[in-house]
């Protein structure tokens, strides 16, 4: 006897043939929408995230940024960081020559009312042992005599291992009122200290530097603080320094080079201009 229900079971399977079809594809547009939806999303973070960098990136002032500029520094690495008070005055570029200048009361935060200072810092570590050539052309402009306990224009910064308390630079071109001094600092130790870093005066100018003046400066310089080290300095080519011996400190990572104005406070304002910059292995 044939079933009843047979062609309607037929039937109705035939029916819900379509429908599972129907079910898949709406199944596959909700799958897909939903993929849109999330692509959507993800491009909406990722969009949310570009733009918070950015606006963390405008957050930090300019005058504590990281900067690249290959034509103001030439060399391995053109990143540097600016360390200013933030004043209008205090530091300004223009293709490779750099202008800084302090004036009474241009502190950063960590340096207190003792110190005033308007310079950059480059990236690049110097590696231990290896020699480097520094050309750079540098001008004091016009204006009332230096009257600063202490000053720097030029300084190779040393980096100070995990736990050991910060020191001098290993080398530094200093102002002594308007005269130009070239000393270094060095420490065989592995842990410097005051007690056992060895200052060196190696040079003092006899008579005050021309303000208004470019003079063209070129150092040759290895670090080695055990004794294999080596300073030469010269000034429109005529040789103001020549030394061999300690240099430095023993350091993991190499030191570094800076440049700009960074003094005792004082009551004068004082700037110093900078050009054509290369830092180069010797």
């Amino acid at each position: 006897m044939s079933d009843p229900m047979a062609d309607f079971k037929t039937h109705a399977a035939e029916k819900k043939r379509p429908r599972r079809w129907i079910a898949l594809i709406l199944g596959g547009s909700l799958a897909l929408a939903s993929i849109v939806a999330a692509a959507a999303m993800s491009t909406q973070e990722g969009r949310g995230v570009v733009v918070d960098a950015a606006d963390a990136l405008k957050s930090v002032p300019r005058h504590l940024r990281t900067e690249s500029n290959p034509e103001l520094i030439q060399g391995e690495n053109p990143r540097f960081q600016v360390q200013n008070a933030g004043q209008p005055w205090n530091y300004a570029v223009k293709g490779a020559s750099a202008r800084f200048e302090v004036r009474p009361g241009d502190s950063l935060p960590g340096d207190g009312k003792i110190k005033e200072r308007s310079e950059i810092a480059t990236s690049l570590r110097m590696k231990p042992g290896r020699p480097y050539e520094v050309a750079f052309n540098l001008m004091i402009e016009p204006g009332p005599p230096n009257t600063a306990g202490w000053m720097t224009l030029s300084q190779i910064q040393s980096t100070p291992d995990p736990g050991e308390p910060g020191h001098s630079p290993p080398f530094a071109i200093e102002m002594v009122g308007e005269r130009m001094r070239i000393i270094t600092r060095d420490d065989p130790n592995r842990v410097a200290s005051r007690e056992t870093t060895t200052y060196r005066a190696h040079y003092t100018d006899s008579r005050p530097i021309e303000r208004g003046r470019w003079y063209r400066m070129l150092i040759r310089v290895k670090f080695g603080p055990g004794g294999d080290g080596y300073l030469q300095v010269f000034r429109d080519g005529q040789q103001l320094v020549d030394y061999r011996g300690p240099l430095g400190f023993d350091d993991i990572v190499g030191p570094y080079w800076k440049e700009g104005v960074y003094r005792e406070a004082a009551k004068e304002p004082f700037a110093a201009r900078f050009r054509n910059l290369s830092i180069t292995p010797g």
